[in-house]
């Protein structure tokens, strides 16, 4: 398999994905084996804080738990992104 896999997701790579793909040695399972090497590199994409803060903007306008409003008001605070409105603002009620 020398296909190049290549994709982009707004999901970081966190410890509990690193040990679902951490594997030292050979083995087989549910009928498969798996004894070939692979490399993952996980890079993220640094992009402007307009295009953070437009997203984080988009997430604040359409979210209607509450329990999402202090963790999208930090990150915004943590860019220097000022968000506008009341949360929820562009959801048909």
């Amino acid at each position: 398999m020398n296909k190049l896999i290549e994709f982009e997701s707004f999901r970081p790579f966190l410890e509990y994905e690193q040990l679902s793909y951490t594997c030292n040695n050979p083995s087989v399972g549910n009928g498969k084996v798996h004894y070939r090497k692979y490399r993952y590199v996980i890079e993220e994409i640094v992009e402007p804080v307009e295009v953070l803060g437009e997203r984080l903007q988009d997430l604040w306008d359409h979210i209607t738990n509450y329990h999402h409003v202090d963790p999208i008001r930090e990150e915004a605070r943590r860019i220097g992104y000022t968000l506008t409105g009341s949360y929820g603002s562009k959801v048909w009620r």
